[in-house]
């Protein structure tokens, strides 16, 4: 599995490196995601000022989705990013996969 969401939010590569992958709050990128929502600015501009990888982008528009079809809230995904971010509860990657739909 590639670098991705869990890897920027902790800022630290699947091969454990700290810094290994570029950092991404939790905070910005939410708020990237609301101005993308609300047509403000687009996914290429938000990738770009944000160092998006790839896999994050994918996971990101699969969030996205399962907020579109009511199976999680923004608060949800908030939640969920912030406690990822902070390294505590969804402290493994399957588990906040699991939380946000990514795995379905």
């Amino acid at each position: 599995m590639a670098d991705g969401l869990f890897e920027q939010l902790r800022g630290i590569s699947e091969a454990g490196v700290e810094g290994g992958v570029p950092k991404v709050s939790s905070h910005t990128l939410l708020a990237a995601l609301d101005e993308v929502r609300r047509g403000e600015i687009t996914v290429g501009t938000a990738t770009a000022a944000l160092s998006l990888l790839a896999q994050t982008v994918t996971d990101l528009n699969k969030i996205i989705s399962e907020v579109g079809l009511g199976n999680i809230t923004r608060d949800e995904v908030e939640d969920v990013f912030n406690l990822v971010q902070a390294r505590t509860i969804y402290t493994s990657k399957s588990a906040a996969a699991t939380r946000l739909g990514l795995n379905g």
